[in-house]
């Protein structure tokens, strides 16, 4: 494959597409494009429509295996033309039908505070049915397995993995609107900047610093077992160590093998099945398990409270009721911004990789690759045939694909393709309803908590000409 540098990067169409260096620091295998491309666009519509947004969130395609992003509003090509006029955006949010269910699901969204049946969603049955079926599926014991069985725990992993990247675009919805709305309402009321708000939050998502429930349960068993003790602190290899305690019969035993099949098989510093898992790793894992023994995995800011009655103290009096009100929602929500990605596509991911290094293995001994991580290149058509019937790609053109991969970064293609943005129309021509708040919310987290590329969102706004008023 040629250099990045050597190739014509011609955008998807005339939309402006900028780079996902978040999301895709590197190019992306083929498998990682069809499980991080339409899945997660597919969320992104699906939130967008719910909640009432202007656009349609972050549409992701690929430039010779670069993620790339759109923002394509909930009408139009999302070809740059500069604003509408304000009376042009008067009437459309009136008369097009699109933009008049989104602004009806706007208001329904922050008058019934949709965020709230989200949580209850994410918390009775989403979050619960991805661990059950992540463990369904890591606790198939792949060495038993025909090649064609493999080949089909391939293609359910798969499907899984596409299942999971829409769920962490959709629950956004519950990680970001509350946040971006207390962000909103306090900067207007105090004057104060983003990162002087964010402080109150420090500390309220434990998973940020690698805690997880299990890690809890193995904390407990380690402290009534003292060879397990003696083996963690031992000068024992991270590898030596987890699996001398993974060996351990009874309650540290099996508390490994629970925080093992939990954060064990997350990939680590990206979403796509090249990445490896932590359990590649070994010592993330141990060095996660001293920590919660010392006491420091669950690190609180001990200064909240204070913090949050001084910032309270600078909100107008009128405003305080409100404040406390926010910045309850808030709260309770945070955690969702973490858990989005730890219990969905990052664990799915790793699942299939493990399910592909596997098939690798296999192929590897039989002489057909020189590498099992060679099979991680493969389509998902591409990888079942090999183990099916033995059709597919050679091995050098396998091993091309990650010289590729691994040869370049995002900075070694084009930061953005296609035109340059439009101006967007100011944010007081929209109605004071729901589909203000709403964009109010976004916009402030965007500008002053998050890094645009963390979302996919680079510029939000009220673009282009109506259509059909």
């Amino acid at each position: 494959m040629k250099a990045p540098q050597d190739l014509e990067f011609t955008p998807p169409d005339d939309a402006v597409w900028e780079i996902d260096s978040l999301h895709s620091p590197r190019p992306l295998t083929a498998m990682g494009e069809s499980i991080f491309c339409e899945p997660q666009t597919e969320g992104w519509r699906s939130l967008a429509e719910r909640y009432g947004m202007l656009v349609n969130g972050p549409e992701r395609r690929t430039v010779h295996r670069f993620g790339y992003t759109t923002l394509r509003g909930a009408i139009g090509s999302g070809k740059p033309s500069g604003p509408p006029r304000r009376w042009q955006l008067w009437l459309a949010l009136r008369l097009h039908p699109v933009l008049r269910a989104r602004r009806a699901a706007a208001n329904r969204a922050w008058k019934g505070q949709l965020w709230r049946d989200d949580l209850r969603l994410w918390d009775t049955e989403a979050k619960p049915l991805n661990i059950a079926r992540h463990r369904q599926l890591l606790a198939l014991e792949l060495e038993s397995l025909t090649d064609a069985e493999l080949a089909t725990h391939i293609e359910e992993c798969h499907l899984q993995a596409c299942d999971m990247a829409r769920q962490h675009a959709y629950f956004n919805g519950v990680a970001f609107n509350p946040l971006g709305d207390f962000l909103a309402h306090v900067l207007d009321w105090t004057g104060l900047e983003g990162p002087e708000v964010i402080t109150l939050f420090q500390g309220l998502s434990p998973l940020s610093s690698g805690w997880v429930p299990e890690l809890d349960a193995l904390v407990e068993a380690l402290r009534d077992d003292s060879e397990a003790q003696e083996i963690l602190g031992s000068e024992r290899g991270a590898g030596e160590m987890l699996n001398a305690l993974l060996a351990l019969p009874g309650p540290v035993g099996d508390a490994t093998a629970a925080y093992r099949d939990v954060v064990g098989y997350r990939v680590v510093g990206g979403y796509d099945v090249g990445d490896p898992c932590a359990i590649e790793s070994p010592a993330l894992l141990v060095g996660a398990i001293r920590k919660a023994v010392a006491g420091e995995a669950r690190v609180l800011s001990p200064d909240a409270k204070r913090e949050t009655a001084e910032l309270r103290s600078r909100v107008p009096d009128q405003h305080r009721a409100q404040f406390d009100e926010l910045l309850d929602y808030a709260r309770q929500t945070f955690r969702v911004r973490d858990e989005r990605a730890l219990y969905t596509d990052t664990c799915a991911v790793g699942i299939l990789r493990r399910a592909l290094l596997a098939g690798g293995e296999r192929l590897t001994e039989r002489g057909r690759l020189q590498s099992s991580e060679h099979f991680v290149e493969a389509t998902l058509e591409e990888a079942t045939a090999l183990l099916r019937t033995g059709d597919g790609p050679s091995d050098a053109e396998l091993a091309e694909r990650e010289r590729y991969r691994l040869s370049y970064s995002y900075l070694d293609a084009p930061a953005r393709l296609g035109p340059e943005p439009g101006a967007s129309a100011p944010l007081e021509w929209l109605p004071n309803d729901g589909l203000l708040r709403g964009t109010r919310a976004m916009v402030a987290l965007l500008s002053n908590l998050l890094d645009p590329a963390d979302t996919g969102l680079h510029e939000v706004g009220v673009r282009g000409t109506p259509a059909s008023v």
